[in-house]
């Protein structure tokens, strides 16, 4: 897994509130102002909280959410993962076992107590995004080797095909299956499905002397 940034600086950053007594949240907004975040609140309409996903950014929003809230409110889910698609606060007022499982439900990896202090305002933000930058990385680390671990078919395929059709040894097929992956600036596994793909749309194209025709929109010819 890469390693993740320690953010320490929010300035430039979106607080999102949703509560059903923003009057009450005086302090929180003043706390945050003066991190340098700008505040808007998102109060219920008819008896639910919906947010449009394609206004929110992962890299500057941040949503502070009123555990105490009996309504329904629905948080986007990052494209492809379970996992909520900004940082989430759970603010809370009443610490029920049930409410902060709801919290937790809603993605949080932080919490702050009702009524707002300003001197915990910092903490909870700190943790919360740093929490879920963590947790955002280590789950791209794991759909990107579960993505790799299922195209490794491609690879054998792609080295049965220079096998077969230019008599290479497996060593010598996918060493040149490697060497064409980093001069096309991805994987072997990517550049495996694209020859596979393409063998299967032109066979011609891998037949002894005719070379091998890998890409897309922009096709690159590669004689072996």
């Amino acid at each position: 897994m890469r390693s993740v940034r320690c953010v320490q600086n929010f300035n430039h950053r979106r607080a999102l509130i949703v509560s059903e007594n923003c009057r009450a949240l005086d302090r929180l907004e003043d706390s945050l102002s003066r991190l340098g975040m700008s505040v808007l609140h998102l109060p219920p309409e008819n008896g639910e909280v919906v947010m449009d996903k394609d206004n929110l950014q992962t890299e500057r929003d941040v949503l502070f959410l009123d555990g105490d809230l009996g309504i329904k409110v629905d948080v986007p889910r990052y494209p492809g993962l379970d996992l909520s698609m900004i940082p989430v606060v759970g603010m809370v007022g009443i610490e029920a076992p049930s409410r902060l499982g709801r919290l937790f439900s809603y993605g949080a990896t932080a919490f702050i107590k009702k009524p707002v202090h300003a001197g915990t305002v910092f903490f909870s933000l700190f943790m919360a995004v740093n929490e879920y930058n963590q947790q955002l990385a280590w789950n791209l680390s794991l759909l990107e080797q579960n993505q790799r671990r299922r195209q490794r078919r491609y690879v054998i395929k792609a080295v049965l095909l220079l096998m077969k059709w230019h008599g290479l040894t497996d060593e010598s097929a996918y060493e040149w299956l490697r060497q064409q992956s980093m001069c096309a600036q991805t994987s072997v596994e990517e550049f495996a499905k694209q020859l596979v793909e393409q063998a299967a749309r032109q066979p011609q194209a891998m037949q002894p002397g005719r070379g091998a025709m890998v890409g897309q929109e922009n096709a690159l010819s590669i004689t072996i």
